[in-house]
């Protein structure tokens, strides 16, 4: 899972004894974590950093801190010359206390420099709270200290912390859209017709290079017209109604909405490419039918499902019909969905571009979130 630490500076205090010094420290600590081997990944935020244009400063923090999930701020003391009540840069206590009250103290970590203050002179509400301290005259300081936040950060993680059940659950909902397209590019890259043999080959067609894919559509494959006339219609519809969920709540990451639309556009971009209107004729109906094979109106099955939802059966070896696979078609005929489909000679490096291009765009999602899918409990049963 891909995390965010959110840091709150300060620039009362010299650059290189506190706002670039914790700045350094925290990245040393999020490079440590990266060379863990655990599935748990850190990125770096600070006030209006990755926002153009002239954004609403308070509200773009205060936003950030919302989405954040670890926040580190800086009270070391900024008028310590001063003869009255000492204290730590104001905003950053303004966004302290907000960060507790969106976060809780137990993901929230204080740094303090002792070279401009004492500990007495902390605010007495944070005196008891989670406080490294430090000094940046120190030599290796920056070492020790991004090993404190290290292992605080991963505390943290360890104990379950960190886990957001809100994120959790709509990030398996983006994941089990990502797995409904690439199951179905298996069924014209390795020629499968189950879902369980298409879910567990998702991660072969996830690591395969540009010119192993390019090799795997140049071998002839008989593909179902089941696979060949399901536009992807209904993860569509699916992604239409997460992005909503998304652009609406300062729960979720900007990065989420921005991967959903990049998922929509391909799906977009693919339709057309297998439409009649786009005359690049991918697939070639070779009129052949086995009857192995058959395809069941869900709907008449069950008046709950959509009236364009369709179930493909397989005979088994007592001829016995079992359901393999599941798919929304806008199609009104039987036969075409039972008919073998080739994939033109001259049309296979355009299927290949386009199912790079979700095999990319997948990849970088997965990057983003640790390499670890959600599988939705909805869909996915998983245990005894």
């Amino acid at each position: 899972m891909n995390y965010t630490i959110f840091y709150s500076w300060q620039s009362d205090l010299p650059n290189n004894t506190n706002r670039s010094f914790i700045e350094d420290v925290i990245k040393k600590a999020i490079k440590r974590s990266k060379n863990t081997g655990y599935s748990i990944y850190f990125d770096y935020d600070r006030d209006t950093l990755g926002v153009t244009g002239s954004p609403d400063i308070s509200e773009t923090i205060f936003n950030k801190i919302d989405k954040t999930d670890i926040f580190i701020c800086d009270v070391s003391i900024i008028n310590q010359d001063y003869g009255g009540r000492k204290t730590p840069n104001p905003n950053v206590l303004l966004e302290l206390g907000y960060a507790a009250k969106v976060l809780g103290w137990e993901k929230i970590i204080c740094l303090f420099n002792k070279k401009f203050g004492n500990v007495r002179d902390v605010p007495f509400d944070l005196n008891h709270k989670r406080i490294l301290f430090y000094d940046s005259d120190e030599l290796d300081e920056k070492e020790r200290v991004s090993k404190i936040i290290y292992q605080s950060i991963s505390e943290i993680h360890s104990k379950g912390i960190l886990f957001n059940p809100i994120k959790d659950h709509i990030k398996g909902k983006i994941d089990f859209c990502l797995l409904e397209i690439l199951k179905h590019m298996t069924s014209f890259v390795f020629g499968t017709v189950s879902m369980s043999e298409s879910l567990a080959r998702v991660t072969e067609l996830l690591n395969l290079t540009e010119s192993t894919l390019n090799e795997k559509l140049q071998e002839d494959k008989e593909i179902l017209g089941f696979f060949v006339y399901n536009n992807l219609n209904d993860v569509s519809e699916k992604l239409d109604d997460l992005y909503t969920v998304i652009t609406t709540s300062n729960t979720y990451p900007v990065e989420w909405a921005i991967t959903i639309l990049k998922f929509r556009d391909w799906i977009r971009s693919y339709r057309w490419s297998i439409s009649p209107r786009s005359n690049l004729n991918i697939f070639q109906d070779v009129k052949k039918i086995d009857d192995k094979y058959d395809v069941i109106s869900a709907s008449k099955m069950n008046s709950l499902n959509p009236i364009n939802s369709y179930i493909l059966a397989k005979k088994d070896a007592e001829g016995k019909f079992r359901v393999v696979n599941k798919a929304i078609i806008n199609i009104g005929q039987k036969e075409p969905l039972l008919s073998f489909h080739n994939i033109n000679f001259d049309s296979r490096n355009k299927l290949s571009k386009r199912i790079w291009d979700v095999i990319t765009i997948s990849n970088e999602w997965l990057d983003k979130n640790g390499s670890e899918i959600v599988l939705d409990p909805d869909y996915y049963h998983i245990g005894g």
